[in-house]
This record gives structure tokens, C-alpha cells and sequence, in this order.
């Protein structure tokens, strides 16, 4: 989540999963330090946010970065609110967790194998779920499209993902852990 934040103020923009520094992570050492998941979001505990939002380009969600200047203003309040304790959040964010096009013949099987399990990002009890449900003012204009490719001016609630992931989070989550950031 620090991370995100730290990106989405210097006004940058999301990159690959394959791309992303180390530090763009939690190692499992410092996974392993932290206590076990609660519902009281203790500070020793890791939290865990997933991100739902529309792709506003078939190859890059996000093109502009203002997506991730709106996360990261939030996650900033998220993470600095003081029930929240200041605690460690990591974020589930498909562009940068799973393995993009171009694919490596290990990323492609990695992506397989993500993809199969991708709604228990959604649909686990103790996730927090950030929708992002709102498309860029004037959106598609200003934004780059393939030849023969056409934006997808579907609102959130009309693609098929998002459709599924607010489906999936609504069925067993408690209200405060589904917020629609935009």
C-alpha cells in the first residue's frame, strides 16, 4: 500500500506485475513476522485491500495514472486513519500482481493458475474491497487505442469483471468492507 501511495504522489503510473521493483512487495519474512489476520485489523496483522476498477485500455488499466492518484489518496487517509493503527496493508491490484502480456512461458502458467482462484481475492470475508467504479471525466478521449481496437465505454457495473468482482465481494462481506472509493 506505501508503495502505491508513494507512486501515485510522484504522479506516476501503474506498471506490470514483471516490471515492479523489489520493494513493491512484502517479502514472506516480513510476511512471516506479521500475527495472524483478525477481524480486529490489529496492527501486527496483515490487512489485505482489493482493487475492482474497469481497464480503461486493453493493454493498460491506467493509462494516465488517474486511477492511481485516486487509490493513493486513499489508501494515504487508509492507512493513516488511527484505528487502522498505522498497520501493514497489502493491495491486490491484477495489473501489478499478475504476470502481464508479453507472457514468459512461467508467467503464462502463473497467470493460469491466479486466474482460477481470482474471486477469493473477492469474496474472502476478511478482504477490504476498493471499487473504483467511476471512468475519467470526458474518458475516452485523450486515450490511446490499438488500430481496429474500440474503448470500452461500459460503465463499471456494465463489464464483465467488474460485475463479478462487486458480485462476489457484496455476498459475504459486512458493508464496511466494500467502499466505492470513487
Amino acid at each position: 500500500a506505501r508503495y502505491l501511495v508513494d507512486q501515485g504522489k510522484k504522479g506516476r503510473r501503474l506498471l506490470r506485475r514483471q516490471d515492479l521493483p523489489a520493494g513493491a512487495f512484502l517479502s514472506l519474512d516480513q510476511i512471516k513476522t506479521l500475527g495472524e489476520f483478525d477481524s480486529t485489523y490489529t496492527r501486527s496483522s496483515l490487512r489485505i485491500i482489493t482493487v475492482s476498477h474497469p481497464w480503461l485500455q486493453p493493454d493498460h488499466p491506467d493509462p494516465r495514472g488517474e486511477n492511481l492518484e485516486l487509490l493513493a489518496r486513499v489508501l494515504e487517509k487508509y492507512l493513516n486513519d488511527e484505528k487502522n493503527d498505522g498497520g501493514t496493508f497489502a493491495v491486490f491490484l491484477d495489473f501489478m500482481s499478475l504476470p502481464q502480456k508479453p507472457r514468459s512461458e512461467t508467467d503464462q502458467v502463473l497467470f493460469d493458475r491466479a486466474l482460477a482462484g481470482l474471486s477469493d481475492w473477492y469474496s474472502h470475508p476478511r478482504t477490504i474491497v476498493f471499487k473504483i467504479t467511476a471512468l475519467p471525466a470526458g474518458y475516452p478521449d485523450g486515450f490511446v487505442f490499438d488500430e481496429g481496437s474500440t474503448p470500452n465505454t461500459a460503465d463499471y457495473g456494465g463489464r464483465g469483471w467488474c460485475f463479478m468482482e462487486s458480485s462476489v465481494s457484496n455476498m459475504v462481506k459486512s458493508s464496511g468492507l466494500v467502499l466505492d472509493i470513487s
